[in-house]
């Protein structure tokens, strides 16, 4: 690592920005072993008790599975702001603890520090992940309150707790609120459509993404192409495949484990128009994919 090549050197920098953004780098590569060096150099220059440094460490060790060490420096931080408790509530959410990720919360509650726009997205996603909606609608209430609503990340971790657990009126209602809705936003609602057997309703929310020149990806195909193949909307699905790759999207292995028995929305029986190119693809990628190949 560079910078420790400098303090061997004797050029350490002890501007808190670069040693910040360098324990950052370690955290996205799970670098554990030097982000341990890095956190020894801090502490011999005095910079790992700032709550800048502090919330780096805390994501470091959290992203690295060193959950314990994580929480640690988060106890001994002399002073916490909004986002070295927000770490350290998305470390516990990473690591599926959602006893501890609740109760750190309800003490940011009861602290001078507040929950931001990442805290509400983190705590929305432990509620998808664990269907719990009683919490989330009582944490959907608390952000409405602080003025978050307006956020179109908290917005599309909303609509996806809603659609998740059981709710997909309210995760159009919300998808319907959205002002300015990006990709994501119409990808999750197309997902929680399809959950729901609302084909139709995948397909129709295809169009209007067209005609609101919203480019469709990958995701958004997968989601109604799995919609088509359980409704068993042969001739929708077929085009919706064409669509696809008239948009320049390379079918991945994903379309084929989604979509059970894709050679159904190909081809139907005594269908002699499905092009022959289309459906060798989807055998090509089954060859890869053996535990899908007996639907």
């Amino acid at each position: 690592m560079l910078i420790m090549e400098l303090h061997r050197k004797g050029e350490t920098s002890t501007d808190q920005s670069i040693l910040a953004a360098a324990m950052s780098s370690c955290a996205d590569r799970q670098m554990f072993t030097q982000g341990t060096q890095l956190h020894g150099l801090l502490v011999k220059v005095g910079c790992d008790s700032t709550v800048f440094i502090g919330s780096s460490l805390i994501t470091l060790y959290s992203r690295c599975s060193q959950l314990e060490s994580s929480y640690l420096v988060f106890q001994t931080m002399p002073t916490k702001n909004t986002v070295s408790w927000t770490a350290m509530i998305s470390g516990f959410a990473l690591h599926n603890r959602v006893e501890p990720c609740l109760h750190l919360f309800a003490s940011m509650m009861l602290s001078s520090c507040k929950p931001n726009d990442i805290t509400f997205v983190t705590l929305f996603s432990v509620c998808t992940k664990h269907a719990l909606l009683a919490l989330g609608r009582s944490v959907h209430a608390l952000q409405m309150r602080m003025g978050f609503h307006s956020y179109v990340h908290v917005s599309n971790a909303l609509l996806s707790m809603y659609a998740k657990c059981g709710c997909i009126d309210e995760a159009q209602f919300i998808f319907g609120c959205i002002a300015c809705k990006d990709l994501v936003s119409w990808n999750a609602i197309i997902f929680g459509c399809s959950q729901y057997g609302l084909a139709k309703h995948c397909l129709d929310l295809l169009k209007e993404m067209e005609r609101q020149h919203i480019v469709p990806d990958a995701l958004s195909f997968l989601g109604v192409l799995s919609s088509c193949r359980h409704a068993r909307l042969v001739e929708e699905g077929r085009h919706c495949f064409k669509t696809m790759i008239e948009h320049g999207i390379k079918p991945g292995l994903d379309h084929y484990s989604y979509v059970k028995c894709p050679i159904e929305i190909l081809g139907a029986e005594n269908d002699a128009v499905t092009p022959p190119r289309l459906v060798y693809q989807f055998v090509n990628a089954l060859r890869q994919r053996p535990e899908i190949s007996s639907c």
